[in-house]
């Protein structure tokens, strides 16, 4: 009998300490998921906020709203709260889902032709045909990574041999607008100047978007020696550091 009790009092400390140790597991799991998963409060479009549309009717309207989101998903300079631009409006439409950026706003219709610029920025204009700048779907308050297609072997270090690779240049750049379409002429060497006429036509965008110092140099250097591309980012889209060049080589060497 004596046997069985001491029996029974080790089974119900190891299932304790069992319990135990899997509670410990647990908690240290989710101490890990949590630490991976850290969220703020920016405010996110919850209906279609149309262009021209004031801060302040918009926010009377709920159309936006203080929202909880993963860290990992929150754009650098998302907004917190509409301090900064309770005076502005919608330069372009904003989609439900999207969290409000500076980018997004500014102090006067397009009409006028002024711009706001983020205090710590500075504007620069690049021209894009349909292709480069994602089919026409680049509006102001979009933000994009921008690729550079370029000649490495442009100064002539290798006896004239060409090599073209192509190279993140800047990960995430807002745009701020987006001027009028025009045509440019793909010279084919018949002297043919007349774009609205000619069959090689293009048509080609400026797009004005908000960069650095540091980021301007680059920009402004790349649409120089080679050929630029945007890429369209969502709230969702991940960006890194560039790596190294993409070129034939290493594409065809890619598994």
């Amino acid at each position: 009998m004596a046997r069985r009790t001491v029996l029974l009092v080790l089974a119900v400390v190891i299932g304790l300490f069992g319990a135990g140790a899997v509670g410990l597991y647990v908690s240290k799991a989710d101490s890990r998921a949590q630490a991976g998963q850290q969220q703020e409060t920016v405010l996110v479009a919850k209906k279609l906020i149309k262009s021209g549309t004031a801060v302040d009717v918009a926010e009377k309207q709920g159309l936006f709203k203080p929202t909880t989101m993963a860290t990992k998903d929150v754009p650098p300079d998302a907004l917190s709260d509409a301090t900064s631009i309770a005076k502005l409006q919608a330069v372009s439409d904003i989609y439900p889902g999207f969290p409000l950026v500076p980018a997004m706003f500014s102090q006067t219709n397009a009409a006028t032709g002024e711009l706001t610029i983020p205090d710590d920025k500075m504007a620069m204009s690049v021209q894009l045909t349909d292709p480069e700048r994602v089919a026409g779907f680049v509006v102001p308050g979009s933000r994009v990574a921008i690729f550079v297609t370029f000649d490495v072997n442009a100064s002539g270090t290798k006896d004239g041999q060409t090599e073209d690779v192509t190279q993140l240049l800047l990960q995430s750049v807002p745009v701020l607008a987006v001027g009028q379409e025009s045509l440019r002429t793909e010279t084919n060497g018949s002297g043919d100047s007349n774009a609205s006429n000619s069959k090689d036509a293009v048509p080609v965008t400026v797009l004005t978007v908000a960069v650095s110092q540091d980021e301007a140099g680059k920009l402004a250097h790349g649409a120089q020696v080679g050929k630029l591309y945007f890429a369209l980012l969502s709230p969702q889209s991940a960006t890194h550091p560039a790596n190294a060049p993409v070129s034939a080589d290493s594409i065809l060497k890619a598994k």
